[in-house]
């Protein structure tokens, strides 16, 4: 769920023709945001009642086998009480975002060796850094529990080759930046951003430091390089988010000056 649908309304439920053809069913995707206007769902309360009622006319008219539905952690009931008679809920984890203002942020001194190379628009697709960037990504998906895993019917293999494919389409979009983190000339991290002028806002997709290279210090000349990016082309905020249960990089968000900003639901709602 990118930072703009997680500030906007209640979105339209949008056949996800990619995910249907990689688990071999019909899947969908549905978003509530912050601008839902609901602070909390109690029967009878009207705006919550209101709310109830559009996302489960949504889904009442739709024709997917799974609709991997969002919403703000504090309506937690919602997914319960919108779900068509019949379909399952599978509750899928949360997401945990975070925040900097770029010109808060405070880097730390860079060791010797590193270098942060930035790529924007398709400047990638004719780097000789692609590929080693991809099978950096790659490796970094490997043993990430994410939300698919709630799901039995989506098979774990098409999971990692589906990230991949995502990542890659990301790096060489017109529209995206790319960070690569290099250690004595070594690719170590990658980053895929995506940039969001309108609100003044850099969200990081995916920060990640290859297995062999980690617990080395590392990340945090990645993050610094990523913000240092961002202030230089006049972002105001950068942001980033995880599953929750991704202890370890929201401790290392959280040396580096991040403060939490969200927190969202997700959950599958499986036709019988």
């Amino acid at each position: 769920m990118s930072w703009a649908s997680a500030h906007a309304g209640v979105s339209h439920l949008t056949h996800s023709g990619t995910e249907s053809a990689r688990f071999g069913l019909g899947v969908g995707r549905l978003s509530v945001g912050e601008a839902c206007g609901v602070t909390q769902l109690i029967p009878g309360e009207p705006s919550g009642d209101a709310l109830v009622e559009t996302v489960s006319r949504r889904l009442r008219d739709s024709e997917e086998d799974v609709v991997i539905l969002r919403y703000p952690s504090r309506l937690v009931a919602l997914a319960d009480r919108v779900a068509p008679v019949g379909w399952r809920v599978l509750p899928a984890g949360s997401l945990m975002y975070w925040e900097t203002h770029t010109s808060d942020y405070r880097a730390i001194e860079r060791i010797a060796g590193i270098e942060v190379l930035v790529f924007r628009g398709d400047e990638f697709s004719g780097s000789p850094w692609r590929r080693p960037t991809l099978d950096l990504l790659k490796d970094s998906f490997n043993g990430y529990v994410n939300h698919y895993a709630a799901n039995g019917r989506f098979e774990h293999s098409a999971v990692t080759e589906g990230y991949l494919e995502w990542a890659q389409n990301t790096l060489l979009d017109h529209s995206g930046i790319a960070y690569l983190l290099l250690a004595e000339g070594v690719p170590v991290g990658a980053a895929i951003i995506s940039e969001f002028s309108e609100l003044s806002v850099h969200e990081v997709e995916l920060a990640a430091i290859g297995s062999r290279f980690q617990r080395q210090g590392l990340y945090r000349h990645l993050l610094d390089g990523i913000i240092a990016g961002a202030a230089a082309g006049g972002i105001k905020r950068a942001v980033i988010s995880t599953q929750s249960y991704n202890l370890n990089v929201q401790r290392a968000w959280a040396r580096a000056g991040l403060v939490p900003a969200l927190a969202v639901e997700t959950a599958h709602l499986v036709r019988r």
